[in-house]
């Protein structure tokens, strides 16, 4: 009897032996299978053996899009060879003044201190040329942001900034042809000329940017008339279009569905303002204050 129970215990400490042998086996062979997906280029390799293809919309052989991609080339080498030189002709330029005042008034009983505004300043570009002026002191211009120092204000006294842009705008048209601008005006043809202008030019943003097109929006004005900009308030006449970087020429150009405008400027018509919207602030310590901006062509 007590020989059996001896060869019992015998017999279960070989079983819990080879259990923890096999758990240990078991352990390892799943990690060394989760390093190999984690870490195996075949794995990631494997990927490129189909391919979608956005255009047509269906799987291709990793040997199609071989073929595919030496004919695009072939075609681009041939693009180039029949690229006309691009050229950008300037005509007569248009001089005008901008006022944009900002009146800035203590409502309250209190002394407002510290109180600076800060403003966006137009954008240069190569169709539109600025100097500016204020009537107080900058403290600091970041990033086209100009910040401007009013000090204090009394209670129930207003002070009154005033930037002064001297604008010139040029006049110009776009001349020649290549592939390039075929391409981006068969896109542009297909949008309409007519609606929200900030709505219509950010959906031909987005689908010139999917063709590979550098694009980016302008906020800025324009009276709805073609002539160069009048004098006048331009409250109300707020407008948006886009600029497209053409590398033949090195510029970014003007497109604009609204007034019909393709990569030219016939009229002194648009002023640019920013490349994003940029609220005017005050900002200040006691007091309470009111603000109202205006902006006009002189």
């Amino acid at each position: 009897m007590l020989k059996t129970l001896r060869l019992l215990k015998h017999i279960l400490i070989i079983l819990v032996i080879l259990a923890v042998f096999v758990l240990l086996l078991t352990d390892s062979t799943n990690a060394t299978i989760t390093n190999n997906i984690v870490a195996s280029p075949v794995e990631k390799e494997g990927y490129l053996d189909n391919v979608v293809d956005v255009q047509e919309g269906q799987i291709i052989e990793k040997e199609e899009l071989d073929e595919k991609k030496a004919k695009n080339t072939e075609k681009k080498e041939e693009d180039i060879e029949k690229t006309e030189t691009l050229a950008i002709t300037k005509e007569e330029s248009h001089k005008t003044n901008l006022h944009t005042v900002i009146t800035v008034e203590n409502i309250s009983d209190e002394i407002a201190k510290d109180v600076v505004v800060l403003v966006p300043i137009l954008n240069e570009t190569f169709y539109q040329n600025i100097t500016w002026e204020a009537n107080y002191p900058t403290i600091q211009l970041d990033n086209s942001i100009a910040t401007f120092e009013l000090g204090e204000i009394q209670p129930h006294q207003k002070k009154t900034l005033v930037v002064n842009y001297n604008l010139e705008i040029h006049k110009f048209m776009l001349e020649g042809d290549n592939t390039e601008i075929n391409h981006i005006r068969k896109i542009y043809d297909t949008f309409p000329n007519s609606g929200n202008c900030l709505n219509l030019h950010h959906n031909l943003k987005d689908h010139l940017t999917k063709e590979g097109f550098q694009t980016r929006i302008v906020y800025g004005y324009a009276r709805p008339e073609y002539k160069n900009i009048t004098p006048g308030s331009l409250e109300g006449v707020r407008h948006s279009w886009i600029e497209i970087y053409v590398d033949d020429v090195d510029k970014w150009l003007p497109v604009d569905l609204n007034f019909g405008y393709f990569m030219d400027l016939p009229y002194a018509s648009h002023i640019t303002e920013a490349y994003e919207p940029l609220p005017t602030q005050v900002n200040f310590t006691g007091g309470e204050l009111q603000a109202h901006l205006k902006k006009l062509i002189l």
